[in-house]
């Protein structure tokens, strides 16, 4: 009893000692990897194996890529903000990216028992805390492939069911106006993904859907995460385009559809194949026709590959 709780706590106390002097060496980013790492939150989750566990880690991914973002943003406002003479008996305000102020500055305060709904305040929460609750205009953002439905979900039936479920909790919450918005990109552990529009979106009855055809524009200025803006020549699309990577706008019934490469092999998302190179994995997203349709496979060793599906050569599992 007492002696297998003393040898945990003093376990715990040197977990605690050592990350504590990492703080001090390691970059914010770093450092919260390392937290995830050695606490083992990430994989204790991962073993409930449940829709929730899953969103718990999701929001872990997500913590880090806003805490990278969040460190190139302090840089670059140093770099800014750098004199080019420095006058020894100035203070310079220094911008340091410290966990502390990352907190603060990404804080928020929800508290959905007290809601009062005639206050003129944007409420954020999530589809869960929503159950219940209903608002005039609703919006549902990150609409896309492995955000919603989620990676984890897309693979497992009785997962992606629970999200659809959790789909229509959250369209059903709008009296009036449901808004439905997507990313023509978005960066995720460092690296920049270009997801398609959510299955979902198909089962929507087009009679209840305002889709007008915007032609592709551009913003010169986007909103940085200080608050600040910095110049970016990004394309900005209405949600009725429905991009698939690139930026190129596809047919709503072309989401999904069976494709077939040289070999005459039939290919969807969600199959397993294998790569003469890169081994096994599996199919996320098949875009575009004929020649120029392409597949995306997330391989079990190597991740995220792209390739013209007319020239690779897999074979199905």
């Amino acid at each position: 009893g007492l002696e297998r709780a003393a040898v945990k706590l003093e376990s715990f106390t040197k977990l605690i000692s050592l990350l504590t002097s990492l703080k001090e060496t390691m970059d914010l980013s770093e450092l919260v990897e390392t937290v995830i790492e050695q606490t083992g939150m990430e994989e204790s989750y991962r073993s409930e194996n449940t829709v929730e566990s899953q969103a718990r880690i999701e929001n872990l991914r997500e913590f880090i890529t806003g805490v990278m973002e969040y460190e190139s943003e302090m840089a670059r406002m140093a770099e800014q903000e750098q004199p080019e003479e420095t006058d020894p008996d100035e203070p310079v305000e220094v911008y340091e990216a410290g966990l502390e102020d990352y907190l603060f500055r990404v804080s928020l305060s929800t508290d959905i028992d007290n809601l009062d709904q005639d206050e003129g305040f944007v409420t954020l929460m999530t589809l869960h805390s929503a159950k219940g609750l209903e608002f005039n205009e609703v919006f549902i953002p990150g609409f896309e492939e492995e955000m919603f439905p989620s990676y984890m979900s897309i693979f497992e039936e009785d997962r992606l069911e629970e999200e659809r479920r959790l789909c229509y909790v959250g369209f059903t919450r709008a009296r009036k106006m449901l808004y439905l918005t997507h990313v023509n990109s978005r960066t995720i552990f460092g690296r920049t993904k270009y997801p398609m529009v959510s299955r979902f979106f198909k089962e929507i009855p087009k009679s209840c859907m305002n889709l007008p055809k915007v032609a592709p524009k551009t913003q010169d200025r986007q909103p940085s995460f200080g608050g600040g803006h910095q110049e970016k020549k990004t394309p900005v699309y209405d949600f009725g385009a429905l991009l698939t990577r690139g930026g190129h706008p596809v047919e709503l019934n072309d989401i999904g559809k069976k494709k077939t490469n040289s070999q005459g092999m039939s290919f969807e998302s969600g199959d397993r194949v294998i790569h003469a190179k890169y081994g096994e994995g599996t199919i996320t997203a098949i875009t575009g026709q004929g020649d120029n349709a392409k597949i995306e496979i997330i391989f079990d060793k190597f991740g995220m590959k792209r390739f013209m599906l007319s020239m690779v050569q897999l074979e199905k599992i």
